[in-house]
């Protein structure tokens, strides 16, 4: 967890909003170039619906403006939220990598690890994946803030695609993506002592091991050339990708 942390720079980053565990914005991340991605642009998380009012308040301190909810249709109508009344309007889209109301269990029929599920993921869900890439790009001025259920695993994707377009290196959107296991552990303990007093099926933990995002990186430089490479075939252009690097760096 400390290489991860100081290499992510989760200190700066991480974000404590009450009953929201696996938060943190995705400035403070030096480029290869060494510039340095700018808070409060885009913030990853997990679900919102356990988000109290003061964490609601928080949020919008914070500046965010957009929320992008990347779940399916089944998950929503099971863990939903409605987002309380503020001093300021948010826009909230809805936009699922899941085009059909399905799980990804279909994908481990096919795929051996957690890394081969995902390069099956982003090559089943390209449509879906380019939606939501343009849908940050085009979210009005603020921050733009975007979960799934965990905040590990499309969340992550779509991290990793970011930082990629602002030249974050590959060794620091590992460690970021190997936070969320982490800052997800306290919840799944709790679960487990609640399963183990009551006799329920015990949780699995979820994880997010830097083997799974490597893999996933590997495959868009072996086949596309690198994520960029992967987002033109997939029909988001060069203009949306340079809005997307303005964005997390100017």
């Amino acid at each position: 967890m400390d290489r991860y942390a100081s290499t992510a720079n989760l200190n700066a980053r991480r974000l404590a909003w009450p009953a929201c565990s696996n938060v943190r914005d995705l400035g403070g991340l030096t480029t290869g170039t060494g510039a340095v991605t700018r808070f409060g642009r885009f913030i990853r998380a997990n679900s919102l619906a356990r988000l109290t009012e003061s964490g609601w308040q928080q949020l919008r301190a914070y500046g965010v403006h957009t929320i992008v909810d990347l779940r399916a249709p089944r998950e929503t109508r099971a863990d939903g939220y409605d987002i309380p009344f503020g001093d300021s309007p948010l826009v909230h889209a809805a936009i699922s990598m899941l085009p059909m109301d399905q799980g990804t269990e279909h994908l481990f029929e096919i795929a051996s690890t957690r890394g081969e599920e995902y390069t099956l993921f982003v090559e089943t869900y390209q449509p879906a994946i380019a939606t939501i890439v343009r849908t940050l790009a085009l979210a009005p001025e603020g921050g733009v803030l975007f979960h799934c259920q965990g905040g590990k695993d499309r969340t992550g994707i779509l991290a990793a695609l970011l930082l990629s377009l602002a030249g974050v290196p590959k060794g620091t959107i590992v460690a970021d993506y190997a936070l969320s296991q982490h800052l997800l552990r306290p919840d799944w303990e709790r679960r487990v002592a609640a399963a183990l007093a009551s006799g329920a099926p015990v949780p699995e933990e979820p994880l997010s091991e830097p083997a799974t995002m490597e893999k996933l990186l590997a495959h868009w430089r072996e086949r596309y050339g690198g994520p960029q490479g992967y987002l033109e075939s997939i029909g988001v252009g060069r203009k949306v990708q340079e809005m997307l690097h303005s964005r997390l760096l100017d």
